[in-house]
């Protein structure tokens, strides 16, 4: 309910200014599933954060303010070292086996860097991304299978 929250705090401010960008990040389970690890809640979460913010871009375009999603693949975070690194002693492999069969299936073959996402993030949050609302744009160096 986080990004529920904020986004309703800062649309008030953000229609008295006729402008703003709101963007929500999450992960590639707001375009597939994830299979690999066993998170159900989050895909779940990721499904409804996708139609939230479909929902909420709709409502505030008029004002102009933009509403979009990045949907982040294996981005080497802190948060993503830990889970990943949870995950390998839970299923007894080595860190650096579980990244590179990560890394494997990726098309670019790597994992991301927080700079490449916030790339795309700054873009979104620019004026030249303002006919660009109620997407979810994948980071994820071609990981995800969807059209």
């Amino acid at each position: 309910m986080s990004l529920v929250n904020i986004s309703r705090k800062v649309q008030g401010h953000m229609r008295e200014q006729s402008w703003g960008r709101i963007v929500n990040i999450g992960s590639i389970a707001m375009k597939q599933p994830h299979r690999k690890f066993p998170l159900i809640t989050h895909n779940v979460t990721r499904a409804g954060q996708t139609a939230f913010n479909r929902t909420l871009a709709d409502e505030l375009a008029p004002h102009n303010i933009t509403v979009n999603n990045l949907a982040t693949g294996a981005i080497r975070t802190g948060k993503f070292e830990s889970y990943m690194s949870e995950f390998a002693s839970k299923t007894g492999q080595s860190y650096e086996a579980l990244l590179a069969g990560i890394s494997a299936d990726i098309p670019v073959g790597r994992i991301g860097e927080p700079e490449e996402m916030a790339a795309a993030c700054t873009f979104l949050c620019s004026t030249r991304a303002s006919f660009i609302t109620g997407q979810t744009v994948v980071v994820d160096g071609g990981e995800v299978d969807t059209l």
